[in-house]
């Protein structure tokens, strides 16, 4: 990916925008009440961590009004 300086740049260190999981809102860069939560998928009979992980983002006014 090139950046406006045509120089090449990771695609992780531009800004990707996020949707809320309860609204389907679009998270802004510059919105500050918000969180994201990693949740795993633990295998029930050894109990161990599976490489899968699914990431929820939540916009904090959206839930405490």
């Amino acid at each position: 990916v090139q950046n406006d300086v045509m120089r090449f740049v990771l695609a992780h260190y531009l800004y990707t925008p996020q949707k809320c999981s309860t609204s389907n809102r679009t998270i802004d860069a510059k919105d500050h009440a918000s969180i994201q939560i990693s949740m795993t998928e633990v295998d029930k009979v050894p109990g161990r961590f599976n490489d899968c992980l699914q990431a929820f983002g939540c916009i904090l006014e959206e839930i405490l009004y």
